[in-house]
């Protein structure tokens, strides 16, 4: 029961989002339309085998890199996963400025891009600093030195000239790259995975991360 009410809060929320929108991108360099539209992407399905428990064993790190307050949603989706706040944060570490550098070898870190230059401006960082921040995972991931899982989840008020380069910087190494399909729309976040050769999967809410991350958790 818990988990049904949290899916409808989470869903409240993500509507509410939708409408408001955001200030920092006004999406004039976004795409339009879908694509090629050759092909449906599938949505909503199970990540494959090899991602079960891929945290066991781990020490988890979760950071954004943009400052974007979808973060916060994605928090409270891990909630819903572990079941209670102390097990996740028992179990997370969350830090809005983590750098590659602070993560042990053998990590697994969760990756939230989407720019907002208001979030930026009140963390004291920029573009630059974020996509550096970015690239470091993305080296380490590279390296086989952390598991990168990449979450993005902000619709299309997290893309544009601002989101989008700090979205490549983050998946370029990524083991994972999960979205959902608000961002979509353009069909660049499943065209960048290709580009960059990652597993991609597309869902249609927050609450439907419920049950990948729950693959990942081993929950």
């Amino acid at each position: 029961m818990k988990r049904v009410l949290f899916g409808f809060m989470l869903l409240l929320v993500l509507f509410t989002a939708a409408a408001c929108g955001d200030d920092e991108e006004n999406g004039d360099d976004v795409g339009n339309g879908n694509g090629n539209g050759d092909e449906q992407l599938e949505v909503d399905i199970n990540l494959d085998e090899a991602f079960n428990n891929l945290a066991e064993g781990k020490d988890v790190f979760m950071t954004n890199i943009g400052q974007n307050e979808e973060t916060g949603i994605i928090w409270d989706v891990l909630e819903s996963v572990f079941g209670d706040t102390e097990t996740r944060n028992a179990t997370i570490e969350r830090d809005a400025l983590l750098e590659a550098s602070d993560v042990p070898e053998g990590a697994l870190v969760i990756l939230v891009p989407g720019a907002s230059s208001k979030g930026m401006g009140g963390a004291g960082v920029d573009q630059d600093d974020e996509r550096v921040r970015a690239e470091g995972f993305g080296t380490r991931a590279q390296n086989g030195e952390i598991t990168l899982v990449v979450i993005h989840s902000g619709g299309m008020t997290r893309r544009g000239t601002l989101s989008d380069p700090l979205i490549d910087a983050a998946i370029e190494h990524a083991d994972l790259f999960m979205a959902t399909t608000a961002g979509n729309d353009d069909e660049y976040l499943s065209d960048q995975a290709v580009l960059f050769d990652i597993p991609f999967y597309l869902y249609s809410s927050y609450p439907a991360l419920i049950g990948p991350l729950s693959q990942i958790f081993g929950q």
